[in-house]
This record gives C-alpha cells, structure tokens and sequence, in this order.
C-alpha cells in the first residue's frame, strides 16, 4: 500500500491590489506542475496554497522541487513544505516525524487523536461524529429517540431518521454496534464524521440546524 504525501505550498500575500494577479499566476503555476509531474501527482489549490499530493518521498521531493521552481518563474514568492499523512492519528505531520511502529506507538496515536476530537467536539459544541440510524417503522424511530435522549445524547429525529451525536470515532463506532445490536434487522445503521461540522467547514458564514441547535 502506498503511503501518501503531500508537498504544501505557501504563497506569500502581497495585499489586496497585486491578490488578483496572484490568482492568476497561481494557476499558471499549478497548470504547469501538472504538465511536468504528470498524472502520478495530484495538484490542488487554495487561494494563497498550493498541494501536491504524491505516494512516495521521492515523487513529493521532486514535486516540492518542481512548484518552487515554477512559482519563482511566475513572480511568486513561496515556501514548499513536504508533509507526511499518520493514518492512526489523522494529521499530515512534517516529513521527518516517523510513523508509529510498535503496537504501542499505535496505541499511543491514536489515544491522541480520541482526545483531540473529544476537545474539538467540547471546543465547537457540536459532535465531531454521529450514528445515522434508518427504522424500518415511525414508532421505532421514536422509541429510539427516547431512548437515547434519556442517555444524554445529543439526538435529531426527522420521521423514521435519527441522528445520535457522539464525541469521538470510537464513541461512534461503539453506539452504533450497540444500536445495530438493539434495533430491528431491517434497520440500517451507519457511522460516521458529523455532516454538519462537514457544512460548517465548507460553509463557514452559514447556519445549519441540527444536532447543534
């Protein structure tokens, strides 16, 4: 399985007058990296960033070589940063902070990144994760509702839908084996990162209701 890198490309702000320029040759850069790292790179950019997604160190140093070469040949000042994805813990972390190795550098992690999503559902106060629950009857989902309202839980129900919040992935995953446990077999249960923090983040000047309301 490869592993996945990633080159971050930070481009220096030069105000809002040279902005819209900078847009341009911005595109100029990432439509050329494309051309000369070929399909094996993935190119993405954010206004003022630039990515470049790879599966090896070695293609993410040459593509970290190759966007600040084509960002200093369109007028671009930039830094070029190669990041490393920790699959247990979740973060792109700098290229020289090693994977964990041993059962217990796993365990480790990924106690970490349950405390971080524990702490961001706190610091937002809305669930990092949720259950997605489909009752086969109206009455079931209300009687699930109940139930789990009773428990504390933060619950959204639309007809024969409900919705359980939960705070951290393991949270998630052992309300929903529990539920899946309780319910019908027809019922359909899933889990999963919370759509609403998903609309929050692409959709930061929106208000959506829901399990934060």
């Amino acid at each position: 399985m490869a592993d996945d890198w990633r080159v971050e490309l930070d481009i220096e702000d030069h105000g809002v007058l040279q902005r819209t320029l900078d847009r341009l040759r911005e595109r100029g850069v990432a439509r050329d990296a494309h051309d000369r790292l070929g399909e094996g790179v993935a190119i993405s950019t954010d206004p003022g960033r630039m990515f470049a997604y790879a599966q090896s160190r070695a293609q993410a140093e040459e593509a970290a070589k190759v966007l600040a070469e084509l960002a200093e040949a369109h007028h671009l000042a930039a830094q070029a940063a190669i990041e490393r994805w920790h699959p247990e813990e979740e973060p792109w972390e700098p290229a020289d902070v090693a994977l964990p190795l041993t059962d217990a550098e796993h365990r480790a992690e990924h106690e970490r990144r349950e405390a971080q999503e524990a702490a961001e559902s706190a610091t937002r106060g809305v669930p990092e994760w949720e259950v997605r629950v489909e009752m086969p009857e109206h009455r079931e989902a209300v009687e699930l509702e109940e139930r789990l309202l009773k428990e504390g839980l933060p619950v959204a129900r639309r007809s024969r839908f409900v919705v359980a919040g939960a705070a951290t992935e393991d949270e998630a995953a052992a309300l929903a084996d529990r539920i899946r446990a309780e319910a019908p077999p027809d019922a359909k249960v899933t889990s999963g990162g919370s759509r609403e923090i998903a609309w929050d983040d692409q959709h930061p000047f929106g208000f959506l209701g829901g399990l934060g309301g």
